[in-house]
């Protein structure tokens, strides 16, 4: 039996490994900053695990796991669906790009077996979001003018990916906070910072629901069955306290009712009724490619053929802003059965963890399939990096202690 990866030997890591994190830690610093940055970041990463030539001596022990051969196999898929995609190979190509990231899963895992490493990995992702917060808040209180529109709310990415991010990592924070003494007042002041951006001040409706799923996640994890009563009755006591004390999220949530009959009445022309009208001309097609889809990349090319609704009018969508729908258009009821599949296979996976990394990852893993609801989470950036790297992280935490090995 040799030993690939062992944290509690002497072993010397090699020098591309432990550079290898580091790029990665820089990257996910700038999670939240500049997604470029990021993306150049984790594909440097790979570069240099690439050179270490060890990479694949690590993937045949991973894949001794039916997860990682499932992401594997959503790859091949992405990568078969180019040869009969009914878009450009310009389109195509780029879409299959921005899926790619699937592999982070399996570069990103070795590196993160050590407790310290998966610690380090987190407080990069909160230094992002804190950073962040700062210009959001300077930004929101007309404290500093950077050039962006009122209407943007965080600066540097999407509003509803940093919804996804900052409402996980408002998460994140409450569990260190409980199982942290030491720091358990700075992480509430951090945890206090996200969930009022998140809850008050923010205009992203997806952000409250990740957040008030992600709540009783919490409370279910902590408190077991006492903590599903306690959810049921503090959390609408919660919200609704926010709905009569805040008139942002009042007219937020008023709008979800306001967008839906509007709709009815045949204006698309809003968040939610926008959604719909992706999601009804895409079933147009679905229906004429069920079983493997239309190809990688072919959403944008074809819905300009069938003349859909543009966003504000202006530009086609690139993507039906869900992932589900995304998935089943390029790769049909083959490709939506494997990547649902995959997600499984990642819940039940999590039970297999240390009890810190599993309550993460669950709730890691729960936000991104609600995000699916509302955007096309896997295809991007940051939500897709954030999840897949963190899905690495989390999971390294099976092999501490006992290393990756092949017999």
């Amino acid at each position: 039996m040799s030993i690939l990866i062992h944290p509690t030997t002497s072993l010397e890591v090699p020098k591309t490994a432990t550079l290898s994190r580091v790029v990665i830690l820089f990257g996910l610093m700038a999670l939240m900053l500049c997604v470029p940055l990021l993306n150049k970041c984790f594909w440097a990463a790979i570069l240099l695990i690439l050179a270490s030539n060890s990479w694949y001596k690590d993937w045949k022990v991973l894949l001794q796991k039916e997860v990682f051969v499932v992401a594997l196999v959503l790859i091949l898929l992405f990568t078969l669906g180019i040869t009969y995609s009914h878009a450009s190979w310009n389109y195509a190509f780029r879409s299959w790009d921005k899926y790619l990231k699937i592999f982070y899963l399996l570069f990103f895992l070795p590196l993160f077996i050590q407790k310290k490493a998966r610690t380090q990995a987190i407080y990069c992702l909160i230094i992002s979001v804190m950073v962040s917060e700062i210009f959001t808040y300077l930004h929101f209180f007309n404290l500093l003018d950077l050039g962006f529109p009122t209407s943007k709310h965080w600066l540097f990415v999407q509003d509803i990916d940093a919804g996804f991010v900052v409402s996980f990592t408002a998460f994140v924070l409450v569990n260190l906070a409980v199982d942290n003494k030491r720091w358990r007042a700075i992480f509430l002041i951090c945890f206090l910072i996200c969930s009022i951006d998140v809850l008050i001040l923010n205009q992203e409706r997806t952000g409250y629901l990740i957040y008030l799923a992600l709540a009783a996640l919490f409370f279910l994890q902590r408190f077991r069955w006492k903590g599903v009563l306690a959810a049921i009755i503090l959390l609408p006591l919660f919200f609704a306290s926010l709905y009569i004390s805040s008139d942002q999220f009042n007219n937020r949530t008023n709008q979800v009712v306001s967008n839906i009959l509007d709709y009815q009445k045949g204006n698309q022309n809003t968040s939610i009724g926008l959604r719909l009208s992706f999601a009804q001309y895409s079933f147009s097609v679905i229906k004429h490619h069920l079983l493997i889809g239309s190809g990688t990349g072919s959403f944008e090319e074809i819905y300009r053929t069938l003349n859909g609704p543009k966003i504000n009018n202006e530009t086609w969508p690139a993507h039906p802003h869900n992932e589900y729908i995304s998935i089943l258009f390029q790769l049909g009821v083959v490709g939506l059965s494997i990547f649902l599949y995959w997600i499984y296979l990642q819940i039940r996976f999590s039970f297999s963890l240390p009890q810190e990394e599993k309550f993460l990852m669950q709730g890691l893993v729960l936000a991104f399939v609600l995000l699916g609801f509302c955007n096309a989470s896997l295809l991007v950036n940051p939500a897709g990096a954030c999840y897949v790297s963190f899905l690495a992280i989390f999971m390294a935490a099976k092999y501490e202690g006992k290393g990756i090995k092949c017999e």
